[in-house]
C-alpha cells in the first residue's frame, strides 16, 4: 500500500545549512567594507555599505552613503594634489578607514546583529575585495585622465621642428613658436649634433620679459652642465623673439620649475 506517512518531517525548500526563516541575502561586515575602503579608497567602502544598504531595503540611505562617498573621494583625491609631498600617504589611508569603520558601526551593527541572529550569512570578503579593486581602478583611470587634460592645458599649444617639440602659450602666435622650434632644433648648438632623444620646451611672454622652460629628466636639473647648456643656448636667442629679461628654467615633468637663471 503507498500512502504518506504521517509521521514524515515536513518538507521545505530552504538551501543546507541555510535556518528557516534567516534572510537569503548577504551582508558585508564592518571588516569587509575597511577592507573595501584599504583597496579602493572612500568609494570602495562606500560602495560595500550601500549595498548592504539596499539589501536591508534602505535605498534612500544607500543613495546617499554612494554619493558621499564618490564626494568625499573627489575631495581626497583634490588634497592630494594641494598638500604637500612630504605628507606621508598613511595618514591618507588613516582617515578613510577611521571614517568608514564608524560610519559603518553606525548603520550596520545592530542590523548585522539581526541579520546573523536568524542565521543570515554574511558575504565573502573576496567580494569585498573585488569591489575595492574595482572602485581602485575607475579612480586611478579618473586621476590619469584628469593629469593628462591638465598636463594638457598647462603645455598649451605645440609645434615641433627637428628633435624640438615646443608647446607656447600667450604671447607667442603660432608662427613666432614655430620659428623658436627652428632655433631650438637647430644640431650645431651645444653638442646635440646627431641626438635622436626629443626634448620638450615651453615658451611664454608677457610685459615682464619671457621664459623658456626645459623640460628634463628626474634630476638633471641639479647637472651644472645642463643649465650651462641651456643658459648659453638662450644667450644667443633673438632678443625680438625672447624678450628680456629672460627666464631660463629646468623643470619636471609637471612644469615645475626646478631651477632657473634669468638673462639680462
Amino acid at each position: 500500500m503507498t500512502g504518506s506517512n504521517p509521521v514524515a518531517a515536513p518538507r521545505h525548500d530552504d538551501p543546507p545549512g541555510e535556518a528557516a526563516g534567516a534572510p537569503r541575502y548577504k551582508l558585508y561586515s564592518t571588516a569587509s567594507v575597511m577592507l573595501a575602503t584599504f583597496l579602493g579608497s572612500f568609494l570602495g567602502g562606500g560602495a560595500l555599505l550601500a549595498l548592504n544598504l539596499k539589501r536591508l531595503g534602505r535605498r534612500g540611505v544607500a543613495g546617499m552613503v554612494l554619493l558621499g562617498s564618490v564626494a568625499a573621494t573627489a575631495l581626497l583625491i583634490g588634497a592630494a594634489f594641494l598638500v604637500p609631498s612630504r605628507w606621508p600617504n598613511v595618514l591618507f589611508l588613516a582617515v578613510q578607514l577611521a571614517i568608514m569603520g564608524l560610519l559603518s558601526q553606525a548603520l550596520m551593527t545592530r542590523r548585522l546583529h539581526e541579520h546573523t541572529q536568524p542565521g543570515g550569512r554574511l558575504a565573502s570578503s573576496w567580494g569585498a575585495a573585488g569591489i575595492g579593486l574595482g572602485a581602485l581602478v575607475l579612480i586611478v583611470g579618473v586621476v590619469l585622465g584628469v593629469s593628462v587634460a591638465t598636463f594638457q592645458h598647462t603645455l598649451g599649444r605645440k609645434v615641433s621642428a627637428g628633435n624640438a617639440d615646443v608647446c607656447y602659450g600667450d604671447g607667442f602666435s603660432e608662427a613666432q613658436a614655430r620659428q623658436a622650434a627652428e632655433f631650438f632644433a637647430d644640431e650645431r648648438r651645444f653638442g646635440r649634433t646627431g641626438t635622436t632623444r626629443r626634448f620638450v620646451v615651453r615658451i611664454t611672454r608677457g610685459g615682464q620679459g619671457s621664459a623658456a622652460c626645459f623640460v628634463v629628466q628626474d634630476g638633471s636639473w641639479k647637472d651644472d652642465d645642463v643649465m650651462d647648456a641651456s643658459r648659453q643656448m638662450m644667450k644667443e636667442s633673438d632678443p625680438a623673439l625672447f624678450p628680456r629679461p629672460l627666464a631660463v628654467q629646468l623643470c619636471d615633468d609637471t612644469l615645475e620649475a626646478r631651477r632657473s637663471v634669468i638673462i639680462e
